[in-house]
């Protein structure tokens, strides 16, 4: 019933469990995978940026890589 464009991992856990079992998350984060027409992508987990403020940055990037797939595939999301 419900068919996301977009799915987003916080963590390994997570994305270990839905983008691939084997994944990295320090290396992959912010790294974009299609499955089954589903756009995924792995973010570091909030925790994980409060326990080590040094990765705001990747963090901050990240989640402008979301933002722009949004405004690539979501193009009803932000009309003018």
């Amino acid at each position: 019933m419900i068919r996301p464009k977009i799915i987003v991992c916080l963590g390994r856990i997570a994305a270990g469990r839905i983008i691939k079992s084997d994944i990295k998350i320090t290396k992959e984060h912010g790294v974009w995978f299609e499955k089954g027409g589903i756009q995924m992508m792995a973010m570091l987990h909030p925790a994980a940026v409060l326990r080590d403020p040094r990765r705001k940055p990747d963090a901050f990037d990240d989640f402008l890589k979301l933002r722009d797939k949004i405004n690539e595939i979501c193009t009803h999301t932000y009309e003018d």
